[in-house]
């Protein structure tokens, strides 16, 4: 059974760590560092089609024995039978971009279903977001001309909005440059979720490991 949604519920805020490739290196390094969950992806910046990660992915999920997601990638990226080779293949949830859903979205079973806000999202449609099935919702919301700056007032202004009218789980990305500092900020929200990308967590296996304890101590020190 998938783990994400009920390991959530029973936390103050869940840690995931996204990496930026398939590398099980930089998987051992977010494990050490104290992740929650692991997220990885297909068909982006630096990751390839199934047929080139596949052993990749088998190796990451064999490493981990906490909840391990995937962001499959645009649409058409990958069939209705990859991603069932993928459940099949172990992973707890799988993370859409609302603009970009597969015709088969409905046909996933089995797995958590994640759906990615995007930075034109609106309350009514936030409100709406259940209709799709989803489990949770990333609350992707940030424009891409601002990501890497720092976090502001109406940043957690929205986030407090979509939580309150999601109905399910939110998980916010570190779309900004969030601090360890911020992470009683970020709980106060209500977010069940934070999900550190390269934006907070640099590239390197050694960064990775590092900056992974830092935002693990914060999360640990909301009690």
């Amino acid at each position: 059974m998938p783990k994400l949604i009920d390991q959530m519920k029973r936390n103050k805020l869940f840690l995931i760590v996204a990496l930026p490739s398939n590398d099980p290196e930089l998987a051992k390094a977010a494990l050490a560092g104290g992740a929650d969950a692991l997220q990885l992806s297909l068909n982006a910046k630096g990751t390839g089609g199934l047929s080139e990660e596949k052993a990749d992915l088998e190796n990451i999920i064999g490493l981990a024995d906490i909840p391990v997601g995937l962001v499959p990638g645009r649409k058409g990226q990958v069939s209705e039978t990859e991603l069932k080779q993928l459940a099949k293949m172990g992973f707890d949830y799988f993370s859409f971009s609302l603009d970009n859903l597969p015709d088969y979205y409905a046909n996933i079973k089995g797995v958590t279903k994640v759906l990615a806000l995007g930075n034109r999202f609106t309350i009514d449609l936030v409100l709406g977001v259940g209709e799709y099935g989803a489990d949770a919702v990333n609350a992707a919301i940030i424009p891409l001309s601002e990501q890497g700056r720092n976090l502001m007032v109406g940043d957690l202004q929205n986030y407090i909005s979509i939580v309150i009218s999601a109905g399910i789980p939110v998980i916010i990305p570190t779309q900004r440059a969030i601090k360890p500092s911020e992470v009683a900020i970020i709980a106060d929200t209500e977010a069940k979720g934070l999900l550190l990308t390269p934006v907070v967590l640099g590239t390197t296996a050694k960064h990775i490991e590092t900056n992974t304890k830092e935002f693990r101590v914060a999360v640990d020190d909301l009690g």
